[in-house]
């Protein structure tokens, strides 16, 4: 279970700071091992920075800070943000953290993939890290935001919602959700979306001096709905016509700023697994796969604690198997 968010501007009220720090901290219980922020400029740019800490601690370090100061301006166009709680490629190596980055495509990812070392393989793809959700990221990078894109990436298996933005499609946003949460919400200006509703609330709440004391606005305007699952949108940089009426300019949200939408079914019968924060889990899940049952278990090692599937005749003799991440021995 991670979190993702993000905001895409289409109007004239930026982005702004407070908007990324509350919507990252909001998602934080979601995970809490990495996070991470993607910036897309109106020139198609896109500047990247991601860390090996909890969202709190990440949104007080120098580095981001100085990071929000250069490339946070009142053109950008798209923020996508990540909490990461890792399953696979350790956490202590920016790589294998979201955004997935590789100097085209950015994608946040909220999920689990089964089969991506099966596709990397078939499709000849290079991997940029060890993590599952690398292969979302090498199909847009290969097939770009296309319905052949969209397409390709039916043939992954897993939960997945994730967001994407692209070097080579500036101002596009690829938004996709099947079997993983995700959340939709709109102002006049701009679009927002998050794995749960409670950070796009605060995000939308301003603080106001009223008597010489801070408050927070208490209702929110916008329209909010959960993203249809197994389903994919694409938002573009040119509004058309909705039903032959142009949008009004002072309310963006009025234009038809979708190029199209297509089925995305990944997820079968899996369901992602709900983890709290500061608890520890030494627990064995079962999956069925056709007639083989496999086991997947967590590697006791604290800096690691990556799922690990592991044959019935391994789990009779842990003593003899080592975790495939971490090196370390699965039990003592």
């Amino acid at each position: 279970m991670c979190g993702i968010c993000g905001i895409r501007r289409f109007g004239p009220e930026p982005i702004t700071p407070d908007q990324i720090n509350i919507m990252l901290i909001q998602n934080e219980k979601r995970g809490m091992q990495a996070t991470g922020v993607a910036l897309q400029q109106a020139d198609g740019s896109i500047q990247v920075w991601k860390k090996d800490e909890p969202a709190w601690r990440f949104v007080t370090l120098p580095g981001f800070k100085e990071f929000i100061a250069a490339n946070l301006h009142p053109e950008t166009l798209t923020f996508i943000g990540h909490t990461r709680a890792a399953t696979k490629g350790l956490p202590c190596f920016d790589k294998n953290n979201h955004p997935m980055w590789h100097g085209e495509t950015a994608m946040v990812h909220n999920g689990v993939i089964h089969n991506d070392d099966d596709l990397f393989k078939e499709f000849k793809l290079e991997r940029s890290a060890e993590t599952d959700s690398d292969i979302i990221r090498a199909i847009l990078d290969w097939k770009g935001f296309t319905r052949e894109g969209l397409t390709t990436l039916n043939r992954i298996r897993g939960s997945a919602a994730f967001a994407a933005i692209s070097t080579k499609f500036p101002g596009k946003l690829v938004l996709a959700r099947s079997g993983s949460p995700l959340q939709l919400a709109a102002t006049k200006n701009q679009l927002l979306w998050s794995s749960e509703r409670e950070p796009i609330f605060h995000a939308l709440r301003d603080y106001e001096k009223k008597f010489g004391v801070w408050m927070r606005r208490n209702l929110v305007e916008c329209d909010m709905m959960p993203m249809n699952n197994d389903s994919a949108y694409i938002f573009t940089d040119r509004p058309e016509a909705e039903d032959g009426v142009e949008f009004y300019p002072e309310d963006p949200s009025t234009g038809n700023w979708m190029e199209w939408h297509q089925e995305f079914k990944s997820a079968m019968t899996y369901t992602t697994p709900t983890y709290r924060p500061h608890e520890t889990y030494n627990v064995t899940r079962i999956k069925n796969y056709g007639e083989t049952k496999i086991d997947i278990i967590l590697c006791p090692n604290t800096k690691c604690r990556a799922w690990l599937p592991v044959t019935p005749a391994q789990l009779q003799n842990l003593k003899t198997v080592r975790c495939g991440q971490c090196k370390g021995k699965l039990a003592a």
